[in-house]
């Protein structure tokens, strides 16, 4: 998903220095809370964390069809790259 955010970006006038910023928070931010996370998940439970995960994913592709514009793009893709983090740490199956 963060292509087309990035080529959406892009027709809106968002210079490659923003765009850049807007990827990189689709990668960085996982790092920065995944050890929070794994405490939040032994404290709350792994389905809890799953359906947090997932509320996240959704309220984030809302937003960014809600709000084109920079600072909605980075919030978009740092929820994105957490819930997908937190989603795809768990799934087992």
């Amino acid at each position: 998903m963060f292509f087309i955010v990035s080529l959406h970006a892009s027709f809106l006038g968002i210079t490659a220095v923003e765009i850049s910023i807007i990827v990189a928070c689709y990668a960085l931010l996982p790092v920065f809370v995944a050890v929070r996370m794994g405490k939040w998940t032994d404290k709350y439970g792994i389905r809890s964390m799953l359906m947090l995960g997932n509320g996240a994913y959704l309220v984030a592709v809302v937003m960014g069809t809600a709000l084109p514009n920079f600072v909605t793009f980075v919030l978009q893709q740092s929820l994105i790259g957490i819930a997908i983090f937190e989603v795809k740490y768990w799934d087992f199956g």
